[in-house]
């Protein structure tokens, strides 16, 4: 006989569904009459895991009852401060209940009473050496039922990542045992509850006073012993709220209908067709697994899932630690929303149903029979399958192709022979060479009747291109479409977009080539498996494509992704194929006078510490600066000790010169590191060429990002910088030529702000910077002595006065007026507050106070611009550039004064971010376009921020700087004039 104990689950239903609500929001799951249905979705998910897994003998759902309870009416405060449940979740929890129902699962309610009590009572009564209690929940106040029976998982990542707690996790989480947890409690309260606890007393003190006295009421009995004053007077002064504390988390047995009996896990006794009602909530995918899970088999008859997106592109995940986890999840990288509502296995037999029949593609005969179909076709979808995540060293390995004929998909695989480095799997026998194959797919793929589709099919487009094939026609890839929807998510990857939109859970790299060690090159994969995890990537942007493509024209985005977006898939390919040329001889120079300049940084340092000691350690670093120098500061990192970070140490430059020092040694560092012993590796052999990524995906603003390596980032001020661009050259018989957009945010700021001042200075092409510099401050200047005063003097003086501006700018004084205008100018739009102001000019906070206020008064328009903003965003919930471009404002009327501030701000300046992104985008399709027009071979290399930069054959250098210039500064029409400035060199630094 098995002395095995049986296993008793008991589940926070509440908790549950708050966690999947939560996990899916913005998901925007719904069915066909547009209920939502995440929160249902991802509750049955993990609910329907847990039990697959853990093989309950016993189960029970909790859930809170939906009425005051007799907490409330001893603490009329009690959860005051919580938010109202929102509505589409209050919603789903009814269906939620109804479904509980169907299903006849066993689950408890109880008036008066919280879930929280209800689990309390189960298992205390129950508690038993033959029985195992596993508690699903994550709050606090269940650790004071832990013990070596009764056990809490907790989850630590949505559901799939948890903690198994016991009675000595207890102790070692919170210092007390679980029979102090509820005296514990009563010192430190709970926020989320609205639990007031003893003001000023956290979790260490709470320990520690348990720990010497054991109970609240022995703490107060012996209160005038309590040796820290400060304490001791809190303690005093919060009695009264600690004994209210104390019996408001002190959970309750009660009686009410409990045996074990009517809690056993039997699915013999459902009804077979019970699961039938996730048809009726249009979940499909649920439906198939709670099928399974009660021994049924799903009906022939259930309805295809809707289409959704994506997958990233060709990598096999990085290694992550390991994490243990409830569902042995095959995806190392697998999103939060998955993690928590969507993990199962790929073996599963659902992931088949899913997909097209997808057919391996041997010989020309057989690949010849796909081609008719295609060749009838409108659009086709294609991936590739290659060696490296980098696309210009990737070899290809293979192809899919999706598409779709008389109302069915089809979806094939071909293989492409071409990895030299690795053996190939026995399936690769007699297969045609690669040379071969490329000619058979070329036809298609360079067929501009034949829309492409893709998932960042500008990767596949620069991997075809290595191996001579042209991607002709691109019209939708669906991770462009999916970042234009939601700039703000990131998550636009292929695994991601198809369980959004999908309701799919994609095979994963892992799961065909393994990861870490046991990782193994896609040529040695089975041919049945590669088929499949390709076929799929081709099928699912298909299918995406179907989905997303039509939500743009809803959201009035068409016209921006036709005009802008899928335009720059094109045009970052071939930038991106141009290349830039990199000196390494010169780097090896640098590298040398970098190092030299290192250690004598590093001498200085030892000889201002008064000691030789290691500066790359942050515990060195503090040990010297905060107690050796006795630098003072209030910025602690997160464990509680003092912040070395560089923002810290920029505003304690004054308290000693080794902070200056310990700065320069920081950035001549990263130069090194991250560039400058880099930068050579990224050349590429066959072109000797650096080919940074430009992404168009990334940042919610609509900027390009610069990646493998990042060339965004490179220093714009300073000696330092300028060095580092000397490094990018043109080749022999070209110059590079940089172009620039001069006070491009500002200009932007003019035209939407419309402020007079503003328009005035660049109508004439006045500096901005002395105009702010004679509004915000010529009331203190006397003309007639030129002298400053502190007070205001030109009282009446209203009008721009070109005397008064001359005679200012003749004065010392204005050059610190004007420094301070600039940075006014240039933080004014992006929110800045008063603290940020006196911390940036180094000024007391009521003297940055008034100088905001007297900017806005300067420039009234930019205020009016403001808050018409603001109140827009209000309204729509959603910001809008010059374009058209949206992107939501989250929090703009969240009664969080931080949150609600937070998005405001970004309210404000993503228009003139966003605008200023898309404006340089307009004019490289414009400069490129002119370019090939005119059959110019002037390359755009790269773009970094406001700046374009080209590679220039000295026979175009007037043409080229004519053609670019003119394009920039006519790009679009604002209500100011657009500026660009530049020039030509040898090198980036001259070009500049």
């Amino acid at each position: 006989m098995s002395n095995t104990p049986k296993r008793f689950i008991i589940v926070d239903g509440h908790a549950m569904a708050y966690r999947a609500f939560y996990a899916l929001q913005g998901q925007n799951l719904t069915d066909s009459k547009g209920n939502p249905t995440e929160t249902i979705f991802g509750f049955f998910r993990m609910l329907g895991k847990y039990i697959k897994d853990l093989k309950p003998d016993y189960f029970v759902t909790a859930f809170d009852f939906p009425a005051k309870t007799f907490r409330h009416k001893k603490y009329s405060f009690y959860k005051a401060n919580r938010s109202p449940t929102p509505e589409p979740l209050k919603a789903q929890i009814r269906s939620i209940y109804q479904i509980f129902e169907k299903l006849s699962l066993p689950m408890i309610s109880i008036e008066g009473y919280e879930a929280d009590d209800i689990i309390f009572t189960l298992a205390n009564v129950h508690r038993s050496k033959d029985l195992e209690i596993n508690i699903i929940s994550g709050d606090k106040d269940l650790f004071a039922l832990l013990d070596d029976t009764v056990h809490l998982l907790r989850p630590q990542r949505g559901a799939s990542e948890f903690r198994i707690m016991n009675g000595e996790s207890v102790v070692e989480e919170i210092g007390v045992k679980p029979e102090q947890v509820f005296e514990f409690m009563a010192l430190t309260g709970d926020t989320a509850d609205n639990v007031p606890g003893v003001k000023g007393v956290g979790s260490k003190t709470a320990a520690k006073l348990i720990k010497e006295y054991g109970t609240l009421e022995n703490i107060y009995k012996n209160v005038e012993d309590v040796r820290n004053a400060k304490l001791k007077e809190k303690l005093i002064q919060d009695k009264e709220n600690a004994f209210v504390s104390l019996d408001l988390v002190t959970l309750r047995n009660f009686e009410f209908e409990n045996k074990l009996d009517g809690f056993i896990w039997n699915k013999d006794n459902l009804v077979s067709n019970s699961v039938s009602i996730f048809r009726e909530y249009e979940l499909t995918k649920l439906y198939e697994e709670w099928s399974k899970l009660f021994g049924n088999k799903p009906t022939a008859s259930e309805p295809e899932p809707k289409p959704v997106p994506n997958k990233e592109k060709n990598s096999a995940p990085a290694n992550q630690p390991e994490t243990k986890t409830l569902f042995e999840s095959k995806d190392e990288n697998e999103t939060e929303a998955s993690k928590e509502a969507n993990n199962e296995n790929t073996e599963d037999a659902t992931q088949e149903q899913f997909l097209t029949n997808i057919t391996l593609v041997r010989t020309k005969s057989e690949w010849e029979k796909f081609e008719k179909q295609m060749l009838t076709c409108s659009e086709i979808a294609i991936d590739t399958e290659t060696t490296s995540v980098d696309p210009m060293r990737a070899q290809l390995v293979g192809a899919s192709f999706a598409w779709s004929m008389d109302g069915e998909k089809y979806a094939i695989y071909i293989p492409v022979m071409f990895d030299t480095q690795h053996e190939y799997h026995l399936d690769y026998q007699d297969m045609a060479p690669g040379e071969e194959v490329l000619e058979w797919i070329k036809p298609i793929l360079e067929n501009e009747q034949i829309k492409k589709t893709g998932q960042n099919i500008k990767y596949d487009a620069l991997v075809l291109q290595n191996h001579n094939v042209e991607i002709k026609a691109i019209q939708y890839d669906t991770m462009v479409i999916s970042f234009l929807l939601d700039p703000n998510s990131r998550k636009h990857g292929l695994d991601d977009l198809s369980f959004q939109y999908l309701h799919h859970n994609t095979i994963k790299y892992s799961d065909i080539a393994g990861s870490g060690k046991k990782a193994r090159p896609l040529v040695q994969v089975p041919l049945e498996d590669l088929v499949k995890y390709a076929g799929e990537d081709a099928e699912i942007a298909y299918r995406l494509k179907e989905t997303l493509y039509p939500l743009l024209e809803k959201e009035n985005l068409l016209k921006l992704y036709d005009t802008i977006d899928l335009p720059m898939v094109t045009l970052l390919k071939k930038m991106q194929l141009n290349g830039v040329c990199i000196d390494t001889r010169y780097l090896q120079t640098l590298d040398t006078k970098y190092q030299n300049k290192l250690d004598i940084i590093q001498a200085k340092i030892h000889e201002l510490a008064d000691e030789v000691f290691n500066i790359n350690s942050t515990k060195e670093l503090q040990r010297i600066l905060f107690e050796k120098l006795e630098i003072k500061s209030k910025k602690k990192t997160p464990k509680g000790a003092l912040s070395t970070q560089a923002s810290v140490l920029e505003n304690l430059r004054d308290q000693h010169p080794i902070i200056d020092e310990i700065l320069h040694h920081r950035t001549l560092t990263k130069l090194l590191t991250t560039y400058i012993h880099t930068l050579p590796g990224f050349i590429l052999p066959t072109t000797k060429r650096v080919h940074t990524s430009l992404s168009q995906t990334i940042a919610a603003t609509g900027r390009l990002a610069s990646s493998e390596p990042n060339l965004q980032n490179i220093p714009i001020k300073g000696e330092d910088g300028a060095a580092l661009r000397k490094a990018f050259i043109a080749p022999k018989g070209y110059s590079l030529l940089s172009l620039d957009y001069s006070q491009i945010e500002l200009r932007i700021l003019a035209h939407y702000s419309e402020d007079e001042h503003l328009v005035r200075a660049y109508e004439n092409d006045e500096d901005i910077h002395d105009q702010a510099a004679y509004l915000l401050f010529h009331k203190y200047f006397n003309p007639d002595d030129n002298t400053w005063s502190e007070t205001a003097l030109n009282k009446t003086q209203e009008s721009f006065d070109a005397s008064i501006m001359k005679k200012m700018k003749q004065t010392p004084e204005f050059v610190q007026k004007r420094s301070q205008a600039k940075v006014l100018n240039f933080s004014i739009a992006y929110g800045v507050t008063q603290y940020g102001l006196a911390r940036s000019l180094n000024i007391a906070q009521d003297e940055a106070k008034e100088l905001i206020q007297q900017y806005f008064a300067s420039f009234p328009g930019i205020k009016k611009y403001m808050d018409r903003t603001i109140a827009a965003a209000q309204t729509m919930r959603y910001s809008i550039n010059f374009f058209g471009r949206k992107r939501k404002v989250d929090n703009i009327n969240d009664k969080n004064r931080f949150l609600r501030e937070a998005a405001e701000r970004l309210a404000i300046n993503n228009p003139i971010q966003s605008t200023a992104a898309d404006l340089i985008k307009v004019a490289m399709l414009h400069i490129q376009n002119e370019l090939e027009r005119l059959n110019m071979k002037t390359k755009m290399i790269l773009q970094i921020h406001d700046e374009l930069l080209f590679e220039v054959p000295d026979n175009e250098k007037d043409s080229a700087f004519s053609l670019i210039q003119n394009s920039m500064e006519n790009a679009i029409q604002l209500d100011v004039p657009l500026k660009v400035t530049g020039g030509f060199g040898q090198n980036w630094q001259e070009a500049k």
